[in-house]
């Protein structure tokens, strides 16, 4: 979804490690993304090959088991080198509450790492070098779908259902009715500020913006009376535009952003999708906006640390590392163009589930895993690690019990963002296999804009290698 292929809520971390099923046939999918996309359903060869996992999966029931009754479990997640003892903590917790099964760690470093590697293992065709459970940005969600290598997640689920699932993080990772993967790493966007900047520049640092045209008017006065050398922020992703066109219940692509069936264009030249497009290129014009350049997450974030800027717009995830001793910052909702909101999209990963043959008692210790990793207790607790907010509804009750909005007022924004989300077409995220294509081509031009590009010419282009994109992909029935 970036320059870089990865998806648009993948790049965020960067600036976090520098501080700190039923059976389908595979299907005839063609390469996401084109040559720029690693391990896409393309490059791995499966265009024209219905070969798959067979009836009833790969390999024979049995395969996860040992001699002595001992059940290995292959899960990858992504994020593992940044979330490492997090992970490795609930893992440790379950394999004590489970001495009969063990889970195999393969802790991957991103989003884009860990489809290529399971996409390349998978595809080399021996069920005991997959993974069992692997880690999908929300973005690739049909094409994982479409290679007919997975079972649908809520068929692994017990104690949890997907009736348990919040309904932005369900809604997003639901297919056709069928939840093929369980929301885990759910973000939003959230705007960090400098409250002592806006006191100086004459606002009440109480009362943060609620629209763009305000960040530009705060933003301004700050560079104008503070000292600042820029008035916002905003990393160089599709993410945030999308999300702008969803806040004014719009769509960003034709066929209900892909839910109604695979798109073919993108509505980048509406005016509502101009309108912010046009907001980001003014701010760019007249020196207020900091571009940090392509998928520069890490930046941008920097610059706001070290109070050179009042406003920066950034993942929720990043509330558990955007800080500062040296000013009172603080954190507000998602601006959007007229300060009214629906709510957006949100970002983060799902869990899946490789559709191996597997005995009962291997299907039973999967869904012992599944719903321990979904369980309320570990989602609040990874939410309190990482920043990412829990998908089980049952965690908000867990966290506000401990007190831990109360102590940690700035997580409350992104559960605040989340309580008062409205569920419409526009705004369940997006359903392509060429997601990441896409993506790239909206950072590529809007780093083009940033230079002077005529954000109406910009828009122009991204359609034309939208639709080129979209005309590629062929998604299962």
């Amino acid at each position: 979804m970036h320059g870089h292929t990865d998806s648009d809520e993948t790049a965020e971390h960067r600036a976090e490690t520098e501080t700190a099923g039923g059976h389908r046939s595979r299907r005839a999918v063609l390469a996401a993304g084109g040559a720029a996309m690693a391990a896409s359903a393309g490059c791995l060869g499966l265009i024209g090959n219905d070969s798959g996992p067979g009836e009833d999966g790969f390999g024979e029931p049995g395969q996860m088991t040992a001699d002595d009754g001992t059940i290995t479990i292959n899960f990858w997640p992504a994020w593992g080198g940044y979330y490492e003892e997090t992970v490795r903590s609930m893992v440790s917790e379950f394999e004590e509450n489970n001495s009969n099964i063990k889970i195999n760690l393969n802790l991957l470093t991103n989003y884009r790492d860990s489809r290529t590697t399971a996409f390349t293992n998978i595809e080399g065709g021996n069920p005991a070098d997959m993974p069992d459970i692997t880690h999908f940005n929300t973005a690739d969600s049909i094409l994982a779908r479409d290679t007919g290598w997975f079972q649908p997640i809520e068929g692994l689920m017990s104690d949890v259902s997907p009736d348990d699932i919040i309904e932005p993080a369900a809604a997003t990772s639901t297919i056709e009715g069928t939840m093929w993967g369980a929301p885990f790493y759910i973000s939003n966007i959230v705007m960090h500020y400098n409250a002592d900047m806006l006191a100086e520049a004459g606002y009440d640092p109480a009362n943060p913006p609620q629209s763009l045209a305000e960040v530009r008017e705060m933003g301004e006065a700050a560079v104008n009376q503070t000292g600042a050398e820029y008035g916002v922020t905003i990393p160089n992703a599709a993410w945030f535009l999308t999300c702008w066109i969803a806040e004014q219940n719009e769509f960003w692509m034709d066929e209900e952003n892909g839910h109604a069936g695979e798109p073919t264009t993108v509505y980048a030249s509406e005016d509502y999708t101009l309108e912010p497009v046009q907001w980001w290129a003014d701010m760019a014009a007249d020196g207020l906006y900091f571009n940090g350049g392509i998928e520069n997450w890490s930046e941008p974030t920097s610059v706001f640390r070290q109070g050179r800027v009042p406003f920066n717009l950034n993942s929720s995830t990043s509330v558990a590392y955007v800080n500062s001793d040296s000013f009172d910052m603080r954190t507000a909702m998602f601006p959007t163009l007229s300060g009214d909101r629906i709510g957006h999209h949100r970002g983060g990963a799902e869990i899946w589930a490789v559709n191996k043959a597997r005995s009962d008692e291997e299907r039973e210790a999967m869904q012992k895993f599944v719903d321990f990793a979904l369980s309320p207790e570990q989602q609040a607790a990874f939410h309190k690690a990482s920043g990412y907010y829990p998908a089980h509804q049952g965690s908000w009750d867990v966290l506000e019990s401990e007190g831990w909005f109360e102590d940690n007022p700035r997580y409350q924004v992104a559960r605040e963002q989340i309580q008062n989300w409205e569920r419409h077409p526009t705004n369940i995220g997006t359903q392509t296999g060429e997601s990441p294509a896409i993506s790239a081509a909206v950072a590529s031009e809007m780093n083009e804009v940033f230079g002077g590009k005529d954000p109406q010419a910009a828009m122009k282009t991204v359609k034309e290698e939208a639709e080129a994109a979209l005309a590629r992909y062929q998604r299962q029935a």
